[in-house]
């Protein structure tokens, strides 16, 4: 099974504005906090092989859109974006192959993305 795929976005950076406790670690107003994206959905305490791409995976508190008051108000029309996306890509090149056997990525701690990415025919 492949590794688990990972979003675009790694993390982001805010800066606290008042003192704060957060799993027992004291924070201080002023003190620089990054979230992490791209380990939200692989939390090995919640997920069985969290570092895998499982495709039945049930997304039992996924993070991808949020949730509750924070959950991203454009979640149907991004999944529906991506599904049209790979529906007209596959009715292109519905034989597609990854050229390259290793992706090389991005030196970014922020955004993750391949520094190339060519797509050849079976």
């Amino acid at each position: 099974m492949p590794t688990c795929l990972s979003g675009s976005a790694q993390r982001f950076r805010r800066c606290l504005a008042q003192d704060a406790e957060l799993h027992g670690q004291h924070l201080k107003a002023g003190d620089f906090v990054s979230l992490c994206y791209g380990s939200g959905n692989r939390d090995e305490r919640r997920f069985p092989s969290p570092d895998l791409y499982d495709i039945d995976r049930r997304p039992k508190g996924h993070l991808g859109f949020g949730g509750g008051v924070h959950a991203c108000l454009g979640a149907a029309i991004g999944r529906m974006a991506v599904k049209v996306a790979f529906e007209e890509f596959h009715k292109r090149i519905p034989d597609y192959m990854r050229v390259e056997d290793k992706l090389n990525w991005m030196p970014s701690t922020t955004f993750r993305s391949p520094m190339r990415l060519e797509f050849g025919r079976a």
